[in-house]
């Protein structure tokens, strides 16, 4: 029986995640590796909770399926690439080889990642070691310069925000896609006064969780405090979120990624990229086309025919 080519670039990732090369080299084993395979990236916003789960993990067979952060859960691991960074993680538990990159910001060092991160990469060093002024004038939904972080020209990760322009639309372009499908990123109403964005699993808490899970807060703090050990590792242990971060988003966050959503799609669109948005919540720019899950297994299943 024929491998299909999802499958083909599956052993490939297998093969990259026992080798010991280094970032430069692991890029360049990556590069075009998925090249005309659509890829389906899967982050954490409130709409995510109403895709049938089921719908979503059999995709897996058909595209490359990206999942940022607790994206990883909904998807019950299947993907094959897992994106986090140092912020507001959890302790992931993989069922089958998942490729995990992380960014890297060297002055949180502290800040630091218990489970397996397979590719590091660190964040502009220059960008970060400005001051906060200059840093938030030289975000990439500021300057709009896109073309300055493919991966093919440099490894660092910029200032986004968010994940998905740091990282996971850079992967995807170095893959060598030509279809990209964002999943859950909702953003919020650009009428909306925000401090951060709700995530899908928030939604689903109930009182007795909750309680539940400010016992086990307590109860790390108090290990922490007795034996000396990080608060964070315990919390890890605990099956708790950790490296939490109490800053809010910056006021202009929402607005910022609303607005730069339409310049992103059209850059994409000149590198001969198609991008649609599976959430019909999304604020993202009206251009970027809105398609169901059923659509979009249609298109996977129309695409994966004539490769």
């Amino acid at each position: 029986m024929t491998k299909s080519k999802v499958d083909l670039v599956k052993e490939k990732i297998l093969l990259l995640k026992q080798s010991n090369l280094d970032v430069k080299d692991s890029l360049d084993f990556l590069h075009n590796i998925a090249e005309n395979i659509p890829v389906v990236i899967v982050t954490c916003g409130p709409s995510l909770s109403q895709i049938p789960q089921e719908k979503l993990i059999a995709l897996g067979s058909k595209c490359i399926l990206i999942a940022v952060k607790q994206a990883h859960e909904y998807l019950n691991g299947v993907e094959i690439f897992h994106l986090i960074n140092q912020f507001n993680l959890s302790k992931y538990k993989y069922l089958k080889p998942t490729y995990t990159i992380s960014s890297l910001i060297l002055d949180e060092v502290d800040r630091q990642i218990f489970s397996n991160v397979d590719l590091f990469l660190p964040h502009d060093n220059e960008l970060f070691s400005s001051n906060y002024e200059a840093r938030l004038n030289k975000r990439v939904a500021v300057t709009l310069d896109f073309d300055k972080y493919l991966l093919t020209n440099t490894v660092e990760r910029p200032w986004g925000p968010g994940i998905v322009l740091e990282l996971a639309i850079y992967l995807a372009i170095h893959l060598g896609t030509k279809n990209i499908f964002l999943v859950g990123y909702d953003l919020a109403s650009p009428t909306a006064q925000i401090d951060r964005f709700t995530k899908f699993y928030e939604l689903k808490q109930n009182k007795i969780s909750t309680k539940v899970v400010r016992l086990k807060e307590r109860l790390a703090k108090n290990i922490s405090d007795i034996t000396g050990i990080s608060e964070n590792r315990i919390r890890y242990e605990l099956n708790l979120p950790y490296n939490s971060i109490t800053s809010t988003i910056e006021s202009d966050e929402n607005e910022l990624l609303i607005n730069s959503s339409k310049e992103l799609y059209l850059w994409l669109n000149n590198l001969g990229i198609r991008l649609d948005i599976c959430s019909q919540k999304s604020y993202v720019s009206e251009l970027i086309p809105r398609i169901t899950i059923d659509k979009m297994s249609e298109i996977l299943n129309l695409l994966a025919e004539i490769s």
